[in-house]
């Protein structure tokens, strides 16, 4: 299991979640905390794991190109 933390802007943590979803499977996610003070920065939290291939497949359909013997 791989854990991460993101750290910014509301928005700019939506737009990692979606880059972060293409590869990762998302076990678990957190709400958005706020940073003390007058900070505009949010923090979520990830529990995660690689895509297996199957599920990388079917979210990356034609990633993988069969090689032809061009000889």
């Amino acid at each position: 299991m791989i854990k991460i933390r993101l750290h910014g802007e509301s928005a700019e943590i939506t737009e990692a979640l979606k880059i972060i979803e293409r590869e990762f499977k998302i076990l678990s996610q957190s709400g958005e905390y706020s940073d003390r003070g007058k900070s505009s920065y949010k923090r979520v939290y990830l529990d995660c794991r690689l895509l297996d291939f199957d599920e990388y497949m079917e979210k990356h359909p034609g990633a993988f190109v069969q090689i032809c013997d061009l000889t």
